[in-house]
């Protein structure tokens, strides 16, 4: 049997509760892994949000994936400096997860989840060291 996820596995997370993280070593455009989820609307998706606690990805312009009951992919956590990105698969409404960068074994898989609302107080490690170089810099003068 073969395991859709067998080169991630979920542990705790440096940014948020629990991650992603590589059980392998990924090249950079190398497809991490390939997931599905619940086909809805936009009229559904805006429905979902406004409920909270939904993981829903864009997959066209009529077309959201819902991974909700996924146990895996809703922990893929935001960074401003992701190391992958999601593209559509050719297999319909399939999305791909897909390293940007050379990704180790034991990394955490991230993604800039694209909307406004995640910078204003976001938690990556790259927006952290942001802020600490930014207040050792202010310190100084």
């Amino acid at each position: 049997m073969n395991n859709k996820y067998e080169n991630i596995y979920v542990a705790d997370s440096k940014i948020h509760g629990k991650g992603i993280l590589a059980k392998k070593r990924f090249g950079a455009d190398e497809i991490v892994c390939e997931f599905t989820g619940e086909i809805i609307d936009e009229k559904e998706c805006v429905q979902r949000e406004k409920e909270g606690n939904v993981y829903i990805f864009w997959y066209d312009d009529i077309v959201y994936i819902d991974v909700s009951k996924d146990e895996t992919i809703k922990n893929l956590n935001h960074s401003c400096k992701p190391n992958c990105r999601i593209e559509a698969s050719e297999n319909d409404y399939h999305l791909l997860i897909i390293a940007n960068e050379k990704i180790n074994q034991n990394d955490e898989i991230t993604i800039d989840y694209g909307y406004p609302e995640i910078y204003i107080n976001c938690l990556c490690s790259y927006c952290k060291s942001k802020a600490k170089r930014q207040e050792n810099q202010s310190t100084f003068f």
